[in-house]
């Protein structure tokens, strides 16, 4: 008795505490995103998957440093780790497009993108798709890489993402 009296005292105080505190509870996302650029002398990659709409802040970015005349190769791979749910009809983008600085967490424009592809299809428990793709950049500037789903907001209430930040010198 004494310990379910416990359990009803305390319950409340751990409900008080994921409201006020959303990041200190876990919350399991169903894509797993990554990203990779990667040069003759560079890696730089980020496994981290990010929401959206989301509650929480987005992380800040890796920077990938580019030179002139550099060839870089750019990876992402998308997989559902949903142990039971079919993903159906999702459309993966990936873009690279000119930013005016590192780290916004806004999307910049899509005009004129440096480069861009997109694939649809289903994503079964487990399954994945992946692209790798050479980019040389011109213009020395910032550059925003993103890989994201699309068709996912309706049906499962946020799309899901991975970025980085691409400086060319």
């Amino acid at each position: 008795m004494r310990i379910s009296h416990a359990l009803h005292l305390i319950a409340p105080v751990v409900l008080a505490i994921s409201v006020v505190c959303p990041n200190s509870v876990a919350i399991a996302s169903d894509m797993e995103m990554s990203l990779q650029v990667r040069s003759a002398t560079q890696r730089v990659s980020t496994t981290h998957t990010e929401e959206q709409p989301s509650p929480t802040k987005p992380q800040p970015r890796p920077v990938f440093t580019s030179k002139e005349h550099e060839e870089l190769l750019v990876s992402w791979k998308a997989t559902n780790v949903s142990k039971h749910e079919t993903f159906q009809d999702v459309l993966i983008h990936c873009v690279v497009v000119s930013e005016l600085k590192p780290g916004p967490t806004t999307m910049p424009r899509l005009k004129d993108p440096v480069q861009e592809s997109a694939l649809t299809m289903d994503f079964k428990p487990g399954s994945s798709a992946t692209e790798t793709f050479s980019l040389k950049i011109d213009q020395p500037g910032t550059y925003l890489v993103r890989v994201e789903t699309r068709n996912m907001l309706d049906k499962h209430g946020h799309e899901y993402f991975a970025e980085l930040d691409l400086v060319r010198k």
